[in-house]
């Protein structure tokens, strides 16, 4: 089941601000519309609740999810490993506007073996336990940056130069060696989850 987008930073915006999560909101395709998000929430003022909330007297179960990903297009080395963790640091916490990701809960670790190489550990909070829930979540996590706004800048080695997009107007002097990359974390295994 491929996972559900916004559309565009609209629907997302305004789906934040009403606190939507996107698996809750019926789309029909995998992007969800900023028409769907305003339809749900017509749907919502008139019915008085959102379907599958969990009211105030009970608590979701939560999952604690751990996954070890690696990140291509870059040389694999330490000082690369430590920008794109700050990166991640810096860009997943906006899942939780879309997604039941507790966003204070998440933990971005290096690590590396002799057999991997060097990987980073995500931790975090999934508030549900349904494998949705944290499937897409941890898809989310992985591939933040599926809209391709922030881009990391690589020089002809694949060392990161700059965890932000070139400015254009110094494409003249190094747009021929360095070149923007997008930035997608891969599982190199299944995630482990733990339910609380």
């Amino acid at each position: 089941m491929p996972r559900k987008v916004y559309a565009n930073d609209s629907a997302r915006e305004l789906a934040r601000k009403n606190k939507l999560l996107i698996k809750d909101i019926p789309s029909k395709t995998e992007k969800v519309t900023l028409k769907e998000v305003k339809n749900y929430i017509s749907e919502v003022n008139k019915v008085g609740v959102i379907a599958n909330k969990p009211t105030n007297s009970s608590k979701p179960t939560k999952s604690l999810v751990s996954v070890n990903f690696t990140v291509n297009n870059i040389t694999q080395t330490k000082k690369n490993y430590e920008l794109i963790k700050k990166w991640f640091e810096m860009h997943a916490p906006s899942v939780a506007y879309g997604f039941p990701l507790d966003k204070n809960s998440l933990q971005f670790k290096i690590k590396g073996d002799v057999k991997r190489g060097y990987y980073i550990n995500a931790v975090f909070i999934v508030n549900g336990i349904e494998a949705i829930d944290y499937e897409t979540t941890t898809e989310a996590i992985l591939d933040v940056d599926d809209d391709g706004n922030h881009p990391v800048t690589v020089g002809p080695n694949r060392n990161i130069i700059s965890l932000t997009r070139m400015r254009h107007d110094d494409e003249d002097d190094v747009g021929s060696i360095n070149k923007e990359i997008l930035i997608k974390g891969k599982a190199i295994e299944p995630p482990k989850v733990t339910f609380m």
